[in-house]
């Protein structure tokens, strides 16, 4: 063996040596191997994975602070996912009551329009009936129709009066007895 080689080997152990005294005195905690050892050391795949890279912690107590980390960052997602979930749920609960109510009031529209339609229907053939009942009176002549009405309910006459012509109204009212004529005039005007 050459001169060189037998350099180059002894410094290799000694090298060899040097780190496993450091990585035994680190993992101890009795010394903090940083600056630019640690760099060298990072370098050399067997070598650089026993250095924490300036943490002044032993390899084996890194591992399991990486280990508590990742375990936190779970529990802070799941924490967060937790809450979301619970405001979801809130707002579905929300949207529920919000339909319900809606769908109350679509059920009270729905039976107004059904009343209003029914009303509707009963006014049209209330109005009916009155234009008929018109037509019936002013086919008569003013004595008869006066007698006649004399004997009906004064907001019935009223109703059929406004309904038909101003001069067939004053010709009818003339021929009543003046006392309901009266009576219907004072209706009438309120």
């Amino acid at each position: 063996m050459g001169k060189y080689t037998q350099i180059i080997l002894l410094l290799l152990i000694i090298a060899g040596t040097i780190f496993g005294v450091l990585y035994f005195l680190q993992s101890e905690g009795f010394v903090d191997v940083t600056g630019p050892l640690t760099g060298i050391a990072g370098e050399i795949p067997w070598v650089g994975k026993y250095f924490d890279h300036g943490s002044g912690l032993p390899y084996n107590e890194l591992a399991e602070l990486e280990r508590l980390k990742e375990k936190t960052a779970r529990e802070d997602r799941w924490l967060t996912l937790k809450k979301k979930e619970d405001k979801l749920r809130k707002d579905e609960q929300t949207l529920n009551e919000d339909r319900d109510r809606l769908s109350q009031w679509e059920r009270e529209l729905e039976r107004r329009e059904e009343a209003l339609v029914l009303r509707e229907k009963e006014f049209t053939n209330k109005e009916a009936q009155y234009e008929k009942a018109v037509k019936f009176y002013l086919s008569m002549r003013p004595v008869a129709a006066a007698k006649v009405l004399s004997q009906q309910d004064d907001l019935l006459v009223i109703e059929l009066f406004r309904r038909m012509p101003e001069r067939n109204v004053s010709a009818i009212l003339a021929e009543m007895d003046p006392t309901v004529a009266g009576a219907i005039m004072r209706k009438m005007a309120r």
